[in-house]
């Protein structure tokens, strides 16, 4: 498990090897290597992110700490590569209480409105989506309490929601601080396999040329 959650989209986006001459390019109709990414390609407006807390084979509870933020930039695990940041706000944090798999139960850390009354009402639901600040609170079974944002970010979280800035609202509404975006660049042996897969596709492009003009010749 990772140390954080960047730490951990970090390796979820990074560029994999498949196994060597595996993958059939569809312009030489050859078994070449290639590289997979996988990237978010549409944010959408509430980011649902599960830790993996429980070992099956064990049946234990991983208990390992992982820092999670208040404010998450999604930027750098997308499939543009240029753009404005991609912001979203803590919204709410499910924790498991227990030793394994099979015991415990969980609770849950909620940002609520102050104004309660609006939380069926189409208004309240737009706030959130605008990163209006308000409340956090500890709901545990019949128990209700005011908890610290610093509280909250010190907990063994199992499952992370956050809720998307809206773009029209992002300049004005009040937000936590822009946090650093993650780094982009490629490792020493990804850039190389990168390198390698990209002049195997110029030269199959170049080939591909080729036969189209002597065809158009010929013609």
């Amino acid at each position: 498990m990772s140390d954080s959650i960047n730490q951990a989209l970090c390796q979820y986006v990074q560029p994999e090897q498949l196994v060597e001459c595996s993958y059939r390019c569809s312009t030489c109709h050859q078994m070449v290597m290639a590289i997979k990414t996988v990237t978010v390609h549409r944010p959408s407006n509430v980011l649902t992110l599960c830790l993996n807390r429980f070992d099956i084979f064990s049946n234990r509870k991983i208990r390992k700490s992982v820092a999670f933020p208040e404010c998450l930039d999604l930027w750098g695990y997308t499939s543009e590569p240029n753009g404005t940041p991609i912001l979203y706000s803590l919204f709410a944090v499910l924790v498991h209480a227990g030793t394994t798999c099979n015991s415990g139960h969980y609770f849950c850390y909620v940002k609520v409105k102050n104004q309660i009354h609006h939380v069926w009402e189409k208004r309240f639901c737009l706030d959130l989506l605008q990163g209006n600040n308000g409340n956090l609170f500890k709901m545990n079974d019949n128990s209700v309490t005011y908890v610290d944002i610093n509280i909250v970010l010190k907990q063994q979280a199992y499952l992370l929601f956050y809720i998307r800035y809206v773009q029209s609202r992002a300049r004005t509404s009040r937000r936590p601080r822009q946090p650093t975006r993650p780094c982009r660049r490629l490792s020493c042996a990804h850039a190389q396999l990168h390198t390698r897969a990209l002049r195997h596709a110029r030269k199959c492009s170049s080939h591909a040329q080729k036969r189209n003009s002597m065809c158009m010749h010929a013609q």
